[in-house]
């Protein structure tokens, strides 16, 4: 499957404040697995960014459609000079082509502009996690009823990771075209990779 790189966020790993956020009832609400300790995900409402819009100014039309910088020397320039990166994790976020992109123009004039690199063999595979053009998530942002969450935790909890993203795309991509009547208003869902930038590469 082809993947295609969005760009770079720089995403908290480690806060009180971010535990105090994922109480028992937003776990119990959200996650298929809610023993995760910290739940990873495209989607800043789960997994916050240190950026804030007003930080980036960042013109670019990927920003502007998913808050994610396109050029990662940019980003670490931005890094080094405003926030302290403790407990931070360098990330970068693909988009694999299910060919359902179609003629939406946001999708248009996000591919059109250039990243700086392409997807690197050091980048660790996060996995998979499901969203809309938003980056809302369907996996760990859109509350589960509780008539269905049971089920659904059955059938596809063993399926993800620690982290609380799949670790097949496969896997993904048949729990997106679920979501797509179970969450229909969020429709169509889209499948994202997510990577840990290692440090080797921070140092090149």
């Amino acid at each position: 499957m082809n993947k295609l790189l969005l760009g770079y966020d720089l995403r908290i790993h480690e806060s009180a404040a971010l535990r105090d956020q994922w109480n028992i009832e937003r776990r119990q609400r959200f996650l298929l697995c809610p023993e995760v300790p910290l739940p990873m995900s495209v989607d800043t409402g789960v997994w916050p960014s240190l950026f804030d819009v007003s930080e980036n100014g960042d013109a670019t039309t990927h920003y502007k459609a998913f808050r994610l910088w396109i050029n990662l020397s940019a980003m670490r320039i931005h890094i080094d000079r405003n926030i302290s990166p403790d407990r931070a994790t360098e990330i970068a976020i693909a988009v694999l082509d299910c060919g359902k992109f179609g003629a939406d123009d946001i999708w248009k004039a996000v591919f059109a502009e250039k990243l700086d690199s392409s997807i690197e063999d050091s980048w660790t595979l996060l996995g998979y996690d499901i969203a809309d053009r938003d980056l809302i998530s369907g996996l760990s942002n859109c509350a589960y009823n509780p008539d269905e969450i049971e089920l659904l935790r059955h059938d596809w909890g063993k399926s993800l990771n620690a982290s609380g993203l799949f670790d097949q795309w496969q896997d993904a991509d048949a729990f997106a075209k679920l979501s797509n009547t179970r969450v229909q208003e969020h429709a169509p869902f889209h499948i994202f990779a997510l990577y840990a930038i290692t440090t080797s590469s921070r140092n090149q």
